[in-house]
Order: structure tokens, then C-alpha cells, then sequence
């Protein structure tokens, strides 16, 4: 099976915000093959449909907030579903939650949530930064 690179959408978010039509339709261009979300742009899941099949663009994962993500969960994997994606990764965590008790929070909530994302097929990620390595990020309770 050929390999085909994906480009995180979030990496386009200055040209998404303009136009993400127009920007989407740049990305094969840019020599991608493939996606991963960062949005829905308030396009259907039809929409997204169309829009991949006509760019032949396979999207690989979606990017979601752990809130849309715990608040939402169906229209979240209906959303996974439709654009035929393998993952779901919660991209970063509100600045609110970045005390250690926000991250073991958010970790309950994923370990809880993983379940039934694998039972959709989905894998469930967690995009960490560098700068949650940095020394004094994670400010105590």
C-alpha cells in the first residue's frame, strides 16, 4: 500500500480563517494526500463528504476538544464517521485545566471516553506540546 503524508489542518489556521474552502482545496496542491481535522468549519458531515471525494483527500484523524468531545460524543463520532477518520485527538486542554488536577481530570475523562471511541474503531489520542515538558508549566492545586 502506497504511503500518503497528512497535513494537520491547524497548520493552515491563518488561510482556514479566511477562506477554508479555498484553503482546503490548496492542500493537494501543497502535495498531501491526506488530513487530519482541526474544525468543521460549520460544513455538514454531507459537505466534508463531498468536499474529500471531489479533492480524493483521506482525512487520518480529527482534532477535538476534550469538552466538544465529552459534551458531544455522537455528533462527534457521526462527524469521525462520515470523513472516515481513525482517530480522534484532543489537541490541548483549556488553560484552565492545566493544573495537575486539571490534567488527572482530563485523563479520567479520556480513559473513560477511549472505551467507546474503540468501539467505533477509533484510536484516542492526546496531542501534547512541548511546553507541557517545560519545567513549571503544570502550576500545583
Amino acid at each position: 500500500m502506497p504511503h500518503t503524508f497528512a497535513l494537520q489542518l491547524w497548520s493552515l489556521r491563518e488561510e482556514f480563517s479566511i477562506d477554508p474552502k479555498a484553503a482546503l482545496y490548496r492542500v493537494p496542491q501543497l502535495g498531501f494526500g491526506g488530513i487530519e481535522t482541526a474544525g468543521d468549519y460549520g460544513w455538514s458531515n454531507d459537505q466534508w463528504r463531498h468536499i474529500l471525494d471531489t479533492l480524493r483527500l483521506k482525512v487520518f484523524g480529527c482534532h477535538i476538544g476534550l469538552d466538544r468531545l465529552t459534551d458531544e460524543l455522537d455528533k462527534v463520532l457521526a462527524f469521525a464517521e462520515a470523513l472516515g477518520a481513525g482517530h480522534i485527538a484532543v489537541p490541548a486542554l483549556p488553560q484552565e485545566m492545566r493544573t495537575r488536577r486539571g490534567y488527572q481530570e482530563a485523563a479520567r475523562r479520556l480513559n473513560e471516553l477511549a472505551p467507546r471511541l474503540a468501539q467505533e474503531e477509533l484510536a484516542l489520542l492526546y496531542h501534547n506540546h512541548a511546553f507541557e515538558f517545560e519545567s513549571g508549566y503544570i502550576v500545583t492545586d
